[in-house]
């Protein structure tokens, strides 16, 4: 509604009144008080007039206002919204919105000061400096995420979950004896089994600490329960290194089988190099198996093919790939393999020095690098490049004192029949 429409709607009455009057006045042509009725009718209008000058400004003034107090409502819901998000994240964690140390200090002492028994378990990733170090702080992130979804859905709701920092973290359980503690983490490993492996399993170390009445502060349960995880994650390191090491085992058999199968012909020629390799240089065919997968860990994480490069087809030139497991190498010091480490670099070493990456030379390079690299070049001639297998010899004899040891090469050329016999 227009400003006119309600104004004429406001004051009808009035302006009836004063159009009746004119119509009156009209008639009194020789009334004497005529000049007088006049006088007072044009007052009247002159009123009506400035009446509807303070209530067009009064309407304007009330427009104004309206907005102002919508805008300061607006301001004030704002304001809100920032303080609520300002205390929700000094109590939450931003990556995984878990409660942080923080709530721990300000909030939990007053809601579990009477909840007897009260139980907390306190719990470390397994493998997170794995994934950060090897497959990016991406990665690390997300198993970080998927822990803590575990948990959410492994709690009731009087429970809390708190990232506790890196990757421990923190349950407290009000009105929780130690043996349903112990269900609960049952609970959570089962849950955590359960995850598809990407690339490796989720798992992760725990440790638990009930009090049954008061006395002990429930900073003692932490501690407590954070040196019985350290001691179980201690004894389960060597069977979680493993697991990886299958995990990887797996993942290039699987892409070896979809693609080529070059890799499980050279594990059948290595397996058979070292059974007849002199006692005194006699090497362990689990370390050159695993040597192996995690020189070719990289291409099926990444690519998931078994794609060959022109670079590892080129056999004339002084190496037969361009390129280190990176991921191999970082993945062998991640679980404690130094030895593999150092000879997953040596791969790309040779004999002469002009190697890379530190132009090694001779003895100097890892000896279960020299064996491989010879057993790979040869198995790459024969089986991509087609190569009959006299030419391929041909090829690796010519390598000798070059890119492979002069000793190991007499050695493969001499025994090429048992190498290459069928069990």
């Amino acid at each position: 509604m227009s400003f006119q429409e309600k104004y004429e709607k406001l004051f009808s009455n009035e302006i009836k009144i004063l159009d009746d009057a004119k119509d009156c006045l009209e008639k009194f042509e020789k009334d004497p008080l005529k000049p007088q009725y006049s006088i007072l009718l044009q007052n009247y209008e002159k009123l009506l007039k400035e009446t509807r000058k303070i209530c067009l400004i009064s309407d304007i003034q009330g427009k104004t206002l309206k907005k102002k107090e919508e805008e300061f409502v607006e301001l004030l819901n704002k304001a809100n919204e920032v303080r609520e998000q300002v205390e929700y994240l000094s109590y939450h964690d931003a990556l995984t919105s878990l409660y942080n140390r923080a709530y721990i200090d300000q909030v939990v002492p007053e809601l579990i000061q009477d909840d007897f028994p009260v139980s907390v378990i306190f719990i470390d990733v397994n493998g997170l400096k794995l994934m950060n170090d090897v497959f990016g702080h991406h990665k690390g992130d997300e198993l970080l995420k998927k822990v803590a979804n575990i948990l959410q859905r492994s709690l009731r709701k009087s429970d809390i979950a708190i990232r506790w920092g890196g990757d421990e973290f923190l349950v407290i359980m009000p009105s929780t004896s130690a043996e349903n503690c112990g269900k609960v983490i049952e609970r959570i490993k089962m849950k955590c089994s359960l995850e598809k492996k990407d690339p490796i399993e989720v798992s992760v170390a725990t440790g638990m600490a009930t009090r049954n009445r008061k006395g002990k502060e429930i900073s003692d349960l932490f501690t407590i329960a954070e040196i019985q995880m350290y001691k179980n994650k201690m004894l389960d390191s060597k069977k979680f290194r493993q697991t990886i090491i299958n995990d990887f085992e797996t993942i290039v058999k699987n892409g070896d089988a979809i693609g080529s199968g070059s890799i499980q012909r050279l594990r059948i020629l290595a397996e058979r190099f070292a059974e007849i390799l002199p006692i005194e240089q006699s090497i362990e065919i689990n370390n050159l198996q695993l040597l192996i997968t995690l020189l070719n860990i990289e291409r099926f994480i990444f690519q998931g093919d078994d794609s060959i490069t022109a670079a590892e087809l080129d056999y004339d030139q002084s190496k037969t790939s361009e390129r280190t497991s990176e991921v191999g190498y970082r993945l062998a010091r991640a679980i404690g393999q130094i030895a593999i480490a150092d000879a997953i670099l040596g791969f790309s070493e040779n004999w002469d020095g002009t190697g890379y990456p530190n132009q090694l030379n001779g003895k100097e390079i890892p000896f279960p690098s020299r064996i491989l690299v010879i057993l790979h070049s040869f198995n790459m001639m024969i089986n991509h490049a087609n190569l009959p297998v006299e030419e391929a010899l041909v090829k690796i004899n010519q390598q000798s004192g070059k890119q492979f040891d002069p000793a190991l090469t007499k050695f493969f050329l001499d025994n090429i029949t048992a190498i290459m016999a069928p069990h």
